[in-house]
């Protein structure tokens, strides 16, 4: 047998079946008393050639499996993914958006710097055209990583710029993350398929998906006349909630495929400047401001007994913290109890974990789970968590 092409893919042969074939053809030209024995030139020879033709047919056996995106992985996951539009998210830059006051009407250029309270630069990477008054701009770390920026600390501009009064952040910087994994690349990919869907709410949120360094998002539609109390949301209107993006990049999302008269919600506000040719071919721009919102960071705190299975083996309860703390949430995610035993037990099995409990304050504790918020993200610190051994 050699390598094949069947309604199951591709069969390859094993090294025993070709260094048998390759035998009994040496066997046919030289002689069968020829010895190839494993000690022998002959025999070695053999050997080498057959490892080279079992690795010509393992290549090619993988490359006709990366050719179906729901298995790929690595560069060539990204070179199919292209195929859809869809590109792998790389190790991004953290970033915060500022609220820019000015005076009057001016451009922020690319590269614009500023700095935080503790000495972090952050600059922008494209032009920003700002009007009098307040604006959102995104500025971004010049340093890859979790970059942090607390809530008011970004307001020093080292590139002074005429008409800017103050600068301030009135939100937590969002922090850098790694390359984007093979899964969860085929995730993203698997959800583009909804760009052509009839829902404009779903092709909305499928090309938000797609933005550089959008992590994480929700979103959600009141299609009826009337005021939804639960989500605080005007009739026929929209709110989504977005971790990670350029505001300019997600305004324009919108502003291409939100339908008309649709309401948005939302403290953040995005403006994309749509540039209409005059007759006398000069530019009329016109400004079109879009909402949506951050999620809000909830710390959980977590407390949990363990106990030794056997005596005499001591258990990591720092490991076991460690473990916990790195479970993920997304938006409006509960935070289930239950849940975080398994990520508990990820840090061995001579223990045994119970009476896990979970708080949002520190002082008020269930065993059962605490519901997320609409428009917020539960984050767990290894310094939130207490495991006392009993």
């Amino acid at each position: 047998m050699s390598l094949q092409f069947t309604l199951d893919g591709v069969t390859i042969e094993t090294f025993d079946e070709i260094y048998d074939s390759l035998a009994t053809q040496l066997k046919a030209i030289y002689g069968s008393d020829i010895n190839l024995d494993q000690d022998t030139p002959d025999g070695q020879r053999l050997g080498i050639i057959a490892k080279l033709v079992l690795d010509g047919q393992s290549f090619g056996q993988l490359l006709y499996s990366q050719l179906d995106v729901d298995f790929s992985f690595g560069t060539f996951q990204d070179v199919i993914c292209k195929i859809a539009g869809v590109y792998r998210n790389p190790a991004t830059l953290s970033q915060v958006d500022l609220t820019v006051t000015t005076d009057r009407d001016l451009t922020i250029e690319a590269g614009y710097i500023v700095e935080d309270t503790n000495g972090q630069r952050w600059q922008t990477q494209s032009n920003s055209s700002l009007t009098t008054g307040a604006n959102t701009v995104t500025v971004f770390s010049q340093d890859f990583g979790p970059i942090e920026a607390a809530i008011g600390t970004v307001t020093t501009p080292i590139t002074i710029v005429l008409g800017v009064i103050s600068i301030t952040n009135p939100a937590a910087a969002t922090v850098g993350v790694d390359e984007e994994t093979d899964e969860d690349l085929r995730i993203k990919r698997n959800r583009s398929l909804e760009n052509p869907a009839y829902s404009t709410v779903g092709a909305i949120a499928a090309k938000l998906f797609n933005l550089s360094g959008v992590t994480d998002l929700q979103i959600y539609e009141n299609a009826t006349n009337t005021f939804d109390a639960t989500l605080s949301l005007n009739g026929h209107s929209i709110w989504a909630v977005i971790e990670g993006g350029e505001v300019a990049d997600i305004a324009e999302v919108f502003a291409k495929n939100k339908t008309g008269g649709t309401g948005l919600k939302g403290s953040v506000t995005g403006t994309y400047i749509e540039n209409i040719t005059k007759p006398d071919g000069s530019t009329l721009g016109i400004p079109h401001n879009y909402f949506f919102d951050r999620p809000s960071t909830t710390e959980l705190y977590v407390r949990l007994d363990a106990t030794r299975r056997n005596p005499t083996q001591a258990i990591d309860t720092d490991l076991i913290k460690q473990k916990i703390s790195q479970s993920t949430f997304n938006i409006a995610d509960d935070a289930d109890a239950s849940l975080l035993y398994a990520e508990g037990y990820k840090a061995g099995d001579n223990f045994v974990l119970y009476n896990l409990e979970v708080s949002d304050d520190n002082t008020v504790w269930v065993d059962t789970k605490i519901d997320g918020g609409f428009d917020s993200k539960f984050n767990i610190n290894v310094a939130n968590v207490t495991v006392t051994e009993v």
